[in-house]
């Protein structure tokens, strides 16, 4: 009679089955021996916070200084010149009535979109001191001309993007004012008074004012001109057109267009408002966020404090785990129990 072997069907030994070769169960850390080992340490973090809290308390307020100070945003309120824009073309009044768009709306959209154009920039660009003002930390005064940021990390963002291959550093251009008008500037405009607000932020309450309104002045400037080209085009086209038209009809139509465009010519004047009226002018009195270093400080006392504990704490559990590593180590290992064979096998 064959002997019963030793392994199962599967290939497995019976000692292996019972627990041969078995790891010991993973030790567990329980709460009280935490607490325990974690009350023992508190000097540790005594120590630690009478080094990091000094610290923080001084570092809280420099930061704020340098890097949180507070932003004032400059409003402003600007509507529809429905005189002049009315007068300019015919229709406008029944245009406003009936709920179409007329004169008044596409002289005011055209002021809006001014205020972001590249002509805009181009005009600004070459305004005596006022890029330079815009764009002052790239403007060197004594040497007086543009250079490039002399920070660390401006000059590491240099270097990446040279080795990227991307395009080099290059003095400020109307395209970067074009830019840097259509993001700084929020536009809200109500649709059915077209009544509209701009807001500009920056940390400068004067700056912010004073970009707001030269904005305005210029974008004002430009459509002003346009019209005053476009009308002086009409009059020149209409007295040329009344020396050579002899029938009485039409010479009466262009006396009327000439009037027209004469008083026109008069109404747009560089002292009086053009396609919008300020209802509100610039005004930046309070700061938006207010610094507050009693609160900040506060606040990062009890961050670093939690930190701190959870510094501990993992320091705590990491001593424990150490201990009970060597402690299983160090304990001889048990050779398991095995079990009898059964006669005859």
């Amino acid at each position: 009679m064959n002997k019963m072997s030793d392994k199962t069907p599967s290939g497995v030994a019976f000692d292996d089955l019972l627990g041969g070769d078995a790891k010991p169960p993973k030790p567990q850390i329980s709460l009280r021996e935490f607490w325990t080992a974690y009350r023992s340490q508190w000097r540790w973090l005594l120590k630690a916070l009478a080094i990091v809290l000094p610290v923080t308390f001084f570092a809280v307020p420099l930061c704020m200084h340098l890097f949180g100070g507070p932003s004032y945003t400059a409003e402003m309120t600007v509507a529809p010149n429905r005189m002049v824009a009315g007068a300019e073309g015919n229709g406008g009044g029944l245009s406003s009535l009936i709920g179409l768009q007329g004169p008044i709306d596409t002289q005011f959209e055209l002021y809006l979109s001014t205020r972001k154009s590249h002509l805009l920039a181009e005009r600004m660009m070459a305004m005596p001191g006022v890029p330079q003002r815009i764009f002052s930390a790239f403007w060197d005064p004594e040497a007086k001309e543009w250079r490039p940021s002399s920070g660390l990390i401006p000059r590491m963002k240099r270097a990446i993007n040279g080795a990227l291959g991307f395009t080099p550093w290059a003095p400020p251009n109307a395209g970067d004012l074009s830019e840097y008008l259509s993001t700084a500037f929020t536009v809200e405009s109500n649709r059915r008074t077209l009544i509209t607000k701009i807001t500009f932020s920056d940390a400068d309450p004067d700056f912010a004012k004073w970009l707001t309104l030269i904005v305005h002045d210029q974008a004002e400037a430009i459509l002003r001109e346009q019209a005053q080209q476009r009308t002086r085009i009409m009059i020149a086209h209409a007295v040329h057109e009344l020396q050579i038209v002899t029938v009485a009809e039409q010479r009466l139509a262009l006396i009327q267009l000439l009037s027209q465009q004469e008083k026109q010519l008069m109404m747009i004047d560089k002292n009086l408002p053009y396609a919008s009226v300020v209802v509100d002018p610039p005004s930046a009195d309070r700061p938006d966020n207010a610094p507050r270093p009693l609160r900040n400080i506060f606040v990062a006392l009890v961050l670093v404090t939690i930190l701190a504990a959870a510094a501990l704490a993992a320091r705590v559990l990491r001593d424990i785990k150490r201990k009970m590593a060597v402690k299983i180590e160090a304990t001889p290992p048990v050779a398991p129990a095995r079990r009898a064979r059964p006669q005859g096998a």
